[in-house]
């Protein structure tokens, strides 16, 4: 069962690599009826293997919300995968940086430089 779900997301990837975006109907329909996944758990399969940022299109007015690769996602993970997978982890770990960065900030604006340092003092301890 799991072999099908995993034969399911490298399609599903090999798509998306030659330009095609994916809504969750569409998803869904790949799914046999006797396999307990949704198309949910399709893209959070392909966001923890990493190897390229699928990104998430909102609904619009005429269109509906769907799934997909970048073009320049599609060329640099084409050109080198492995590289590809290296620099999306990068991208990910700056991103967790800033928004530590923007909480430390908003704790500081919020509470002040002293509460902050209490903060981690205590946790320091607590260690």
């Amino acid at each position: 069962m799991e072999k099908n779900f995993n034969r399911i997301i490298t399609d599903v990837l090999a798509e998306m690599l030659q330009g095609k975006t994916f809504n969750k109907c569409q998803l869904n329909t790949l799914i046999p009826l006797n396999m307990n996944k949704s198309a949910n758990d399709i893209i959070r399969t392909l966001h923890k293997r990493g190897e390229v940022k699928i990104s998430h299109r909102p609904p619009k007015k005429h269109m509906q919300a769907h799934w997909y690769i970048a073009p320049n996602e599609c060329k640099q993970y084409l050109f080198s995968p492995i590289k590809s997978k290296m620099l999306n982890e990068k991208s990910k770990a700056e991103a967790s940086y800033k928004r530590d960065i923007s909480c430390v900030r908003g704790i500081i604006n919020r509470r002040g430089e002293e509460a902050f340092i209490q903060i981690i003092n205590k946790v320091k301890v607590m260690k």
